[in-house]
């Protein structure tokens, strides 16, 4: 799986970052909103949820929010994914102790009374459960790409030898360098690239062509 990009060449956010941002404002919006409605005696007082742990979560929401855009501008989102899942742990363990500290009040209050969870918890709760869907996703979605990634590496080509005179020649070269042997590769070539191991081939073939010819002319000299 490629990386999804914009017109400019810029990483976009994938469909779990996106769900993890949407999860994120909802915890934090919830932070603000009614947590729970008592009735006694017919006073009704709502609690709100930056009265008590709210302020605590949304610190917390701030932070895994820091962790989502760290591993995207990193391209590092399977550590983003398990900071986000630690600091989310703590989100929902502070809820479990809020509404398990609510329910052992409830049992102790021995005259008629009405009580109910308001929208905030839910929106926490909510945001919570899906952040942990969106760090999965996350994590799937890395690993699929690191294995398509390197499904797609191009192989290496090794050097070849010269049928002909034996010697190593570069894998993309069509001409030995050495005897001048022609032979068809089964790969096709850009005829317009020279690599540079042909390149250097072909200078040292040139060289070494000069010496023989060079030595060949001293021992005609010496035989003379």
């Amino acid at each position: 799986m490629e990386e999804a990009k914009d017109i400019n060449g810029k990483r976009k956010l994938y469909h779990p970052e996106i769900l993890g941002i949407i999860c994120i404002l909802l915890i934090m919006f919830g932070c603000f909103l009614p947590w729970q409605t008592l009735e006694v005696l017919g006073k009704t007082t709502t609690y709100m949820g930056y009265e008590y742990d709210g302020k605590v979560i949304f610190v917390f929401a701030i932070i895994i929010l820091g962790f989502l855009y760290l591993g995207f501008i990193k391209n590092r989102r399977v550590q983003s994914a398990v900071g986000m899942l630690i600091f989310n742990a703590f989100i929902l363990l502070v809820m479990y102790n809020d509404i398990s500290g609510v329910e052992s009040y409830k049992s102790t209050i021995t005259i008629e009374y009405s009580h109910s969870y308001g929208i905030g918890i839910y929106l926490i709760i909510i945001g919570g459960i899906g952040l942990i869907f969106s760090c999965l996703w996350q994590i799937v979605e890395a690993y699929k790409q690191k294995m398509e990634g390197g499904e797609k590496q191009p192989k290496q080509h090794k050097d070849r030898y010269c049928p002909d005179c034996g010697r190593s020649i570069p894998f993309d070269a069509n001409v030995c360098p050495y005897c001048g042997k022609k032979f068809k590769v089964n790969y096709p070539i850009d005829e317009n690239v020279k690599t540079q191991k042909v390149v250097e081939a072909i200078e040292k073939a040139s060289i070494e062509k000069d010496d023989k010819e060079k030595n060949e002319m001293e021992w005609k000299k010496v035989d003379s």
